[in-house]
Protein backbone atom coordinates (compact mmCIF):
# COMPACT_ATOMS: atom_id res chain seq x y z
CA UNK A 1 0.00 0.00 0.00
CA UNK A 2 2.82 2.14 0.73
CA UNK A 3 4.17 1.90 -2.89
CA UNK A 4 1.10 2.90 -4.58
CA UNK A 5 0.69 5.82 -2.51
CA UNK A 6 4.09 6.86 -2.74
CA UNK A 7 4.01 6.35 -6.69
CA UNK A 8 0.01 8.49 -6.90
CA UNK A 9 2.21 11.30 -4.72
CA UNK A 10 5.11 11.16 -7.41
CA UNK A 11 2.96 11.29 -10.15
CA UNK A 12 0.91 14.29 -9.19
CA UNK A 13 4.10 15.90 -8.20
CA UNK A 14 5.61 15.22 -11.76
CA UNK A 15 2.30 15.93 -13.89
CA UNK A 16 2.60 19.91 -12.65
CA UNK A 17 6.05 20.05 -13.48
CA UNK A 18 5.50 18.34 -16.47
CA UNK A 19 3.02 20.78 -17.69
CA UNK A 20 4.90 23.90 -16.35
CA UNK A 21 8.11 22.82 -18.33
CA UNK A 22 6.36 22.57 -21.70
CA UNK A 23 4.25 25.66 -20.90
CA UNK A 24 7.76 27.17 -20.28
CA UNK A 25 8.92 26.10 -23.21
CA UNK A 26 6.27 27.08 -25.47
CA UNK A 27 6.02 30.53 -24.29
CA UNK A 28 9.85 30.86 -24.65
CA UNK A 29 9.47 30.03 -28.56
CA UNK A 30 6.23 32.24 -28.93
CA UNK A 31 7.26 34.99 -27.26
CA UNK A 32 11.33 35.00 -27.96
CA UNK A 33 12.43 34.40 -24.07
CA UNK A 34 15.44 32.29 -25.37
CA UNK A 35 17.37 35.31 -25.29
CA UNK A 36 16.35 37.18 -22.17
CA UNK A 37 19.28 36.98 -19.85
CA UNK A 38 19.11 33.61 -17.67
CA UNK A 39 16.10 32.29 -19.41
CA UNK A 40 18.15 29.22 -19.80
CA UNK A 41 18.47 28.52 -16.35
CA UNK A 42 15.23 28.54 -15.64
CA UNK A 43 14.69 25.61 -18.49
CA UNK A 44 17.29 23.58 -17.25
CA UNK A 45 16.58 23.75 -13.81
CA UNK A 46 12.54 22.95 -14.80
CA UNK A 47 13.62 20.30 -17.13
CA UNK A 48 16.06 18.55 -14.45
CA UNK A 49 13.65 18.89 -11.76
CA UNK A 50 10.90 16.89 -14.02
CA UNK A 51 13.67 14.70 -14.85
CA UNK A 52 13.97 13.74 -11.13
CA UNK A 53 10.28 13.50 -10.41
CA UNK A 54 9.95 11.51 -13.50
CA UNK A 55 13.26 9.27 -12.05
CA UNK A 56 11.55 9.27 -8.70
CA UNK A 57 8.32 7.26 -10.66
CA UNK A 58 10.58 4.46 -11.35
CA UNK A 59 11.87 3.21 -8.05
CA UNK A 60 8.68 2.22 -7.21
CA UNK A 61 8.72 -0.73 -9.91
CA UNK A 62 10.90 -3.46 -8.74
CA UNK A 63 11.19 -5.22 -12.17
CA UNK A 64 12.72 -2.34 -13.34
CA UNK A 65 15.61 -2.23 -10.61
CA UNK A 66 17.38 -4.61 -13.35
CA UNK A 67 18.13 -1.13 -15.25
CA UNK A 68 20.60 0.35 -13.71
CA UNK A 69 19.51 3.86 -14.54
CA UNK A 70 16.36 3.10 -13.38
CA UNK A 71 14.37 1.58 -10.42
CA UNK A 72 15.08 0.95 -6.63
CA UNK A 73 19.14 0.97 -7.66
CA UNK A 74 21.88 3.75 -6.52
CA UNK A 75 22.31 5.35 -9.74
CA UNK A 76 18.87 6.32 -9.83
CA UNK A 77 18.66 7.95 -6.68
CA UNK A 78 22.07 9.52 -7.04
CA UNK A 79 19.89 10.80 -10.82
CA UNK A 80 17.10 11.12 -9.13
CA UNK A 81 18.71 13.56 -5.59
CA UNK A 82 21.60 15.11 -6.68
CA UNK A 83 21.59 15.81 -11.07
CA UNK A 84 17.86 16.07 -10.71
CA UNK A 85 16.63 18.01 -7.63
CA UNK A 86 19.96 19.49 -6.70
CA UNK A 87 20.83 20.63 -10.17
CA UNK A 88 17.43 22.09 -11.05
CA UNK A 89 17.34 23.82 -7.54
CA UNK A 90 21.09 25.08 -8.46
CA UNK A 91 19.93 26.37 -11.99
CA UNK A 92 16.55 27.63 -10.37
CA UNK A 93 18.60 29.80 -8.06
CA UNK A 94 21.22 30.96 -11.28
CA UNK A 95 18.51 31.67 -13.05
CA UNK A 96 16.94 33.76 -9.62
CA UNK A 97 19.81 35.35 -9.62
CA UNK A 98 20.34 36.56 -13.18
CA UNK A 99 16.42 37.46 -13.32
CA UNK A 100 16.20 39.64 -10.44
CA UNK A 101 18.31 41.96 -11.61
CA UNK A 102 16.17 42.45 -14.36
CA UNK A 103 12.89 42.53 -12.21
CA UNK A 104 14.82 45.24 -10.44
CA UNK A 105 15.31 47.22 -13.59
CA UNK A 106 11.76 46.79 -14.89
CA UNK A 107 10.37 48.03 -11.61
CA UNK A 108 12.70 51.06 -11.73
CA UNK A 109 11.87 51.35 -15.14
CA UNK A 110 7.71 51.52 -14.26
CA UNK A 111 8.87 53.63 -11.52
CA UNK A 112 10.42 56.47 -14.26
CA UNK A 113 7.53 55.38 -16.79
CA UNK A 114 5.29 56.79 -13.87
CA UNK A 115 7.17 59.77 -12.80
CA UNK A 116 7.46 60.73 -16.57
CA UNK A 117 3.57 60.46 -16.79
CA UNK A 118 2.78 62.43 -14.08
CA UNK A 119 5.18 65.04 -15.48
CA UNK A 120 3.59 64.72 -18.37
CA UNK A 121 0.19 64.82 -17.57
CA UNK A 122 1.07 68.41 -15.75
CA UNK A 123 2.85 69.47 -18.93
CA UNK A 124 -0.82 68.81 -20.61
CA UNK A 125 -2.65 70.70 -18.14
CA UNK A 126 -0.60 73.34 -18.17
CA UNK A 127 -0.74 73.30 -21.85
CA UNK A 128 -3.98 73.29 -21.95
CA UNK A 129 -4.53 75.97 -19.94
CA UNK A 130 -1.92 78.31 -22.05
CA UNK A 131 -4.38 76.68 -25.02
CA UNK A 132 -7.62 77.78 -23.05
CA UNK A 133 -5.63 81.73 -22.41
CA UNK A 134 -4.39 82.02 -26.02
CA UNK A 135 -8.20 81.05 -27.46
CA UNK A 136 -10.01 83.41 -25.36
CA UNK A 137 -7.03 86.09 -26.18
CA UNK A 138 -7.60 85.13 -29.79
CA UNK A 139 -11.65 85.59 -29.35
CA UNK A 140 -11.28 88.38 -27.48
CA UNK A 141 -8.70 90.10 -30.54
CA UNK A 142 -11.10 88.90 -32.76
CA UNK A 143 -14.28 90.97 -31.41
CA UNK A 144 -12.05 93.97 -31.78
CA UNK A 145 -10.75 92.94 -35.37
CA UNK A 146 -14.51 92.43 -35.94
CA UNK A 147 -15.58 96.02 -34.69
CA UNK A 148 -13.27 97.79 -35.60
CA UNK A 149 -13.88 96.23 -39.53
CA UNK A 150 -18.00 97.20 -38.52
CA UNK A 151 -16.72 101.12 -38.07
CA UNK A 152 -14.47 101.15 -40.80
CA UNK A 153 -17.54 99.81 -42.93
CA UNK A 154 -19.75 102.53 -41.31
CA UNK A 155 -16.71 105.10 -41.93
CA UNK A 156 -16.49 104.10 -45.78
CA UNK A 157 -20.66 104.00 -46.37
CA UNK A 158 -20.53 107.89 -44.65
CA UNK A 159 -17.38 108.26 -46.87
CA UNK A 160 -19.09 106.93 -50.34
CA UNK A 161 -22.20 109.43 -49.16
CA UNK A 162 -20.29 112.23 -48.61
CA UNK A 163 -18.49 111.40 -52.00
CA UNK A 164 -21.88 111.32 -53.51
CA UNK A 165 -23.35 114.41 -52.11
CA UNK A 166 -19.77 115.88 -52.99
CA UNK A 167 -19.86 115.06 -56.75
CA UNK A 168 -23.43 115.96 -57.29
CA UNK A 169 -22.37 119.41 -55.40
CA UNK A 170 -19.67 119.28 -58.04
CA UNK A 171 -21.52 118.89 -60.51
CA UNK A 172 -24.30 121.15 -59.61
CA UNK A 173 -21.25 123.73 -59.62
CA UNK A 174 -19.53 123.06 -63.04
CA UNK A 175 -22.63 122.60 -64.43
CA UNK A 176 -23.28 126.31 -62.84
CA UNK A 177 -20.03 127.21 -64.08
CA UNK A 178 -20.71 126.02 -67.45
CA UNK A 179 -24.09 127.67 -67.91
CA UNK A 180 -22.48 131.12 -66.71
CA UNK A 181 -19.81 130.85 -69.28
CA UNK A 182 -22.91 130.13 -71.93
CA UNK A 183 -24.32 132.99 -70.69
CA UNK A 184 -21.33 135.29 -70.68
CA UNK A 185 -20.40 133.81 -73.98
CA UNK A 186 -24.10 134.97 -75.34
CA UNK A 187 -24.00 137.72 -73.80
CA UNK A 188 -20.79 138.79 -75.62
CA UNK A 189 -22.35 137.75 -78.98
CA UNK A 190 -25.12 140.02 -77.86
CA UNK A 191 -23.27 142.69 -77.26
CA UNK A 192 -21.26 142.52 -80.25
CA UNK A 193 -24.49 141.98 -82.66
CA UNK A 194 -25.67 144.70 -81.05
CA UNK A 195 -22.83 146.83 -81.56
CA UNK A 196 -22.50 146.31 -84.75
CA UNK A 197 -25.93 147.34 -85.54
CA UNK A 198 -25.37 150.64 -83.96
Amino acid sequence: MGNFSDLILETIRAIPLLFLFFYLLRTSKKNNLKATRGWHYLMVGFGLLLFASLIDITDNFESLGKYVVIGDTGTQAFLEKVVGYLGGFIFLALWAITWLPNVLELNKAKEELAEANKQLATLNKGLEESVKERTVDLKRSQDELLLRNTELMKSQESLVKQNEALEKFSDAIVGRELKMLELKKQLEIFKQDSDSKE
